[in-house]
């Protein structure tokens, strides 16, 4: 009994000093300064806001020495007026109560979270009932904290997962605005995240992006835009194959096929060469005019993890800079997916003979493009889930969930594309696996059990 008694008392007072190192963290929190978290402690504290809020701050708001938009940076500074925005309170502590009931494995703060969600949505429907409440950038950053739940604690993948359904009132949303605070930093970190989640949504749904996004960034006056700059150009790339796919699925779906079919189809496909030139100069001025965008492979052995032999280890200068070339990658396998269904259709067709059609590139190069893509995507796992530093050295921190989040589309991409009972499409359902049992992020398992017979369509 006494040891009993002493384990409890051990017990309480470590649930305190967490609660307290937690509280602390909030406090640093409000400077700039954020660190990798160690492993999260079970408290007894019955005050989950306390820990759940910091220690979300603390997974999800990474640094980054060269990006300052189009991630989570935001929440710090509306956080601090959050008295005034109730529907954003709530909505960011659905998300991180579920984000903690997750990695602690507690249902009834999942319970709870789930309750905090379904007000939060209503508060902000009532809120979009009034102009100067519907533009607040409250309302947007509540959208994406829902988007970012729902990965968080879906339990089933629909079809048509990626065709987000937040995507079409953001975009609403922004267009409402106009020009108005264009240049904020807040507000110029929220365009970038909505814009990086709608290139995901059309390139996935193959849908057309829509043309004032671009227009947008073009007009911005925020110094903090470089139009010249790897990430603004890697945006056009994406762009055009975001509007090649759409172009295609409308052919795909179209039942006249005649001459004049085919006719479109290889000119799309024309198109379609053109914009892989334009990705493939991406790459290499990027990689050549830019050190901090360059990547190296290095030889690891990992105590305690997995490796193969067949994937040298990727590492980079910043998490950020790892993300952008995955998410290239991922869209230059779309792009190369739909080419090959594509060619398979034109190959196919009983008047292609008689036309003396060529499409001028052959499914092997196609494929030889994927597999290159796929390899890559795959060496940067180790990086990209937190098991090596930008030293190329095993990190000692508990990997951050953000982390997880950003690699969900880049690796579910390549897994999809990779060839069937391959070692990469176990490694990749093996990454997705880790992200759902180490950074609780539900999604990642759910896509890890998915199938999809053409690897082209993945709608």
């Amino acid at each position: 009994m006494t040891r009993i008694s002493e384990r409890k008392v051990q017990s309480r007072t470590a649930g305190r000093d967490h609660a307290k190192s937690l509280e602390s963290q909030l406090d640093a929190f409000q400077c700039p300064q954020i660190s990798l978290q160690g492993e999260v402690t079970r408290s007894v504290s019955t005050n989950w806001q306390q820990i759940a809020i910091p220690r979300f701050f603390a997974d999800y708001v990474s640094q980054s020495n060269m990006f300052t938009k189009g991630n989570f940076r935001f929440l710090p500074d509306i956080y601090n007026q959050r008295m005034s925005s109730p529907h954003f309170d709530e909505a960011l502590r659905a998300v991180a109560f579920m984000s903690l009931a997750n990695q602690l494995g507690k249902d009834d703060l999942s319970v709870e979270a789930r309750k905090l969600y379904g007000s939060a949505i209503v508060r902000v429907a009532t809120q979009l009932h009034n102009v100067e409440g519907a533009i607040d950038d409250t309302v947007i950053a509540s959208s994406l904290l829902f988007s970012l739940f729902e990965m968080i604690s879906i339990k089933a993948v629909p079809k048509g997962f990626w065709n987000v359904v937040h995507d079409f009132g953001r975009i609403s949303l922004l267009r409402a605005r106009g020009k108005q605070k264009s240049s904020s930093s807040v507000v110029m970190n929220l365009f970038s995240l909505v814009l990086v989640h709608h290139m995901i949504k059309c390139i996935s749904s193959h849908t057309n992006p829509r043309e004032e996004l671009l227009l947008w960034i073009d007009q911005s006056r925020s110094q903090d835009v470089d139009r010249s700059g790897p990430c603004v150009q890697f945006l056009k790339c994406s762009w055009g194959i975001a509007k090649f796919c759409a172009t295609a699925q409308v052919l795909f779906d179209s039942t006249k096929r005649d001459e004049q079919w085919v006719l479109n189809l290889l000119q799309l496909v024309k198109g379609g060469i053109a914009i892989e030139k334009a990705c493939e100069e991406w790459s290499d001025s990027t990689l050549r005019e830019s050190a901090e965008w360059s990547y190296k492979a290095c030889r690891l052995r990992f105590i305690g993890a997995k490796i193969s032999q067949k994937y040298p280890p990727y590492f980079y200068h910043d998490t950020y800079v790892a993300w952008t070339w995955n998410y290239f990658r991922a869209c230059r396998i779309r792009l190369h997916e739909v080419l090959l269904h594509c060619i398979t259709l034109i190959q196919s067709h009983p008047r292609v003979q008689s036309l003396s059609l060529d499409p001028k590139i052959t499914s092997k190069e196609s494929r030889s493009i994927i597999a290159e893509m796929v390899f890559d995507i795959c060496c940067s796992t180790y990086f990209c889930v937190g098991q090596i530093n930008s030293e190329g050295e095993p990190r000692t921190q508990r990997p951050m969930p953000h982390w997880g989040y950003q690699a969900l589309w880049p690796f579910y991409v390549a897994m999809i594309s990779a060839e069937e009972g391959s070692e990469s499409k176990a490694w990749f359902q093996d990454k997705l696996e880790y992200i759902t049992k180490s950074m609780g992020i539900e999604l990642a398992g759910m896509l890890a059990k998915m199938q999809n017979t053409d690897p082209w369509d993945i709608r």
